[in-house]
C-alpha cells in the first residue's frame, strides 16, 4: 500500500479567461499543492484532501461525496496527472472497498491508489 501523509493544499475556481480558454461551460477547481497547480475534478459539494507521497513529487488528491456515494483519486507527479480513478456507485464503492466511507480520509487515499499503482 502506498505511504502517504496530509499535506497543506489551496483550492479556488478557475478565472473566466481559464475556462473560456479551454472550452469548459463550468470553472474547474484549482488545487495548489507547494508550487504545483493542478486542474481537478472536484465538484461544488465535493470533500477534497490533499496528500504527498514522502521523498517524491507525487501528490494524490481525494475527492468524495457522501450523499452522492462517489468517490476519486487523482494521481499526479511534479504537477502532471498520471492516474485517476472514479467510483460512481455505491455498488461499486462497497464491492471493492467495503465500509468505504467509514474510512479515515487518508486510507480512502492509500485504498483508491491501489486501482492506479
Amino acid at each position: 500500500m502506498i505511504k502517504l501523509r496530509t499535506t497543506r493544499a489551496g483550492y479556488k475556481k478557475e478565472t473566466w479567461e481559464q475556462q473560456r480558454r479551454h472550452g469548459r461551460y463550468n470553472p474547474a477547481t484549482v488545487a495548489q499543492v507547494g508550487r504545483w497547480s493542478m486542474v481537478i475534478g472536484a465538484g461544488e459539494s465535493d470533500t477534497v484532501r490533499a496528500f504527498k507521497e514522502p521523498g517524491s513529487d507525487v501528490v494524490v488528491i481525494l475527492t468524495y461525496n457522501w450523499g452522492l456515494e462517489y468517490a476519486g483519486l487523482e494521481l499526479f507527479d511534479a504537477g502532471e496527472l498520471v492516474g485517476e480513478v472514479f467510483l460512481q456507485s455505491p455498488d461499486d464503492l462497497g464491492e471493492l472497498i467495503p465500509n468505504f466511507f467509514d474510512l479515515a480520509d487518508i486510507n480512502k487515499a492509500k485504498h483508491l491508489a491501489e486501482y492506479i499503482y
